[in-house]
């Protein structure tokens, strides 16, 4: 029995890894781009603000996350959130450019796929064990990020030639298959939740916990990162004169070591060097790239690359060991506290552009850059506090 139920746990991860795929494809089509849609909605000065309103719905809904499992329960919550994520982009793909149609469905695809992507957190910690949640998480996270590796160049190539109507529909199409695969392979999943839910208990057990409280510090400042280079990199590329093909290819080749580096990573962390170290090490590649872009003129296609591949191998270690770390610490009924760590990404996305934005009145776009390095290189003192799992 043992042998069938392991046999089964591996079935549907890897499930769950083919639905990662497809959906960071739909996600990678359009995030390099987003930017640039909102500015066309409301222009620059006013889209660091629709990130804001977009990602501050999420976190209303991600605190009541686990109040709406507890009482739809798993799947029922995934097809909500894959249906409004497929009619957002439907309607995205039809609607005018008229901020008063337009910007409402495109906060709406932001907050419906912020949660569709947290709720498949979920699904994974119910068929993975600590013993190997590194290697579980490794493979999953290679998989996922193989959809990004690929995406990127075609969606800009795309964008140049057919505009943002035709990503929007491509995106709503490639994300109908998950929502069968919810509805027929996860009929089943446990959905026994582990109390309390509410907002200030779950933030004290946290507080109290010295572990938590750091991966969550660093899971922060990674999401970040993400947030400010996700915005203000394509920009600066363009302002350097790169065309939009070149930009895909840049981050194509950017984005390589989510695939190539997270997988062994996990392996290592389960079996040899625990999460402390890697982390470490990533924080400090990352933080240390970052900068560099404050410092470089050069308009070299290869330097550009270059440069941001650095900033990725920093990324790609980070984003594994902190979830490693923190999903060694809880099992499958801590919802609230798997919402709450996840409620790390729209914080930083609602508040990155705000910061971001208040900044550019003092410094010019590319100072941006040297400050987030730097605000990176800073969170090593909360990595170097964590205790290691081996």
């Amino acid at each position: 029995m043992p042998h069938i139920a392991e046999h089964l746990n591996q079935h549907k991860l890897r499930l769950l890894s083919a639905v990662s795929f497809v959906l960071s494809i739909t996600t990678a089509l359009l995030t390099y781009l987003e930017s640039k849609y909102l500015v066309q909605l409301i222009g620059e000065r006013w889209s660091g603000l629709g990130f804001f309103i977009a990602y501050g719905i999420t976190l209303v809904v991600l605190d009541n996350l686990a109040r709406i499992v507890n009482r739809f329960g798993k799947m029922h919550t995934a097809l909500l959130f894959t249906s409004l994520t497929v009619a957002s982009l439907g309607l995205l793909a039809t609607l005018p450019p008229v901020p008063w149609l337009a910007l409402p469905a495109f906060i709406l695809y932001i907050v419906s796929l912020s949660l569709l992507w947290i709720v498949i957190d979920f699904f994974i910690e119910v068929y993975s064990s600590d013993a190997v949640t590194g290697e579980v998480r490794g493979r999953y996270l290679t998989i996922m990020n193989a959809g990004w590796v690929i995406t990127p160049f075609f969606a800009l190539a795309l964008f140049q030639t057919y505009g943002f109507s035709f990503l929007f529909a491509l995106a709503a199409l490639l994300t109908v298959p998950v929502f069968f695969v919810f509805r027929y392979a996860f009929q089943h999943v446990p959905d026994h939740l582990r109390h309390p839910v509410r907002f200030f208990t779950t933030l004290r057990m946290i507080l109290q916990r010295r572990s938590l409280s750091y991966i969550f510090i660093v899971a922060f400042v990674l999401q970040f990162f993400y947030a400010w280079m996700v915005f203000y990199m394509p920009l600066h590329l363009s302002s350097l004169g790169f065309e939009p093909w070149e930009i895909g290819k840049i981050f194509t080749i950017m984005l390589l070591p989510f695939v190539l580096l997270q997988y062994p990573a996990g392996i290592l962390a389960d079996r040899r060097w625990g999460e402390k170290e890697l982390l470490i090490t990533g924080l400090a590649i990352m933080g240390i790239a970052t900068s560099a872009v404050f410092f470089v003129e050069s308009k070299d296609f290869l330097v550009w690359a270059g440069i941001l591949f650095a900033t990725r191998v920093g990324a790609s270690l980070i984003e594994i060991m902190r979830d490693t770390y923190f999903f060694k610490q809880i099992d499958y009924r801590d919802l609230q506290l798997m919402s709450f760590f996840r409620n790390t990404g729209p914080l930083a996305y609602m508040m990155g552009p705000l910061i971001a934005t208040l900044l550019l009145f003092f410094v010019e776009r590319q100072t941006l850059f040297l400050i987030l390095g730097i605000f990176v290189l800073s969170s090593i003192f909360f990595a170097a506090r964590l205790k290691d799992t081996r």
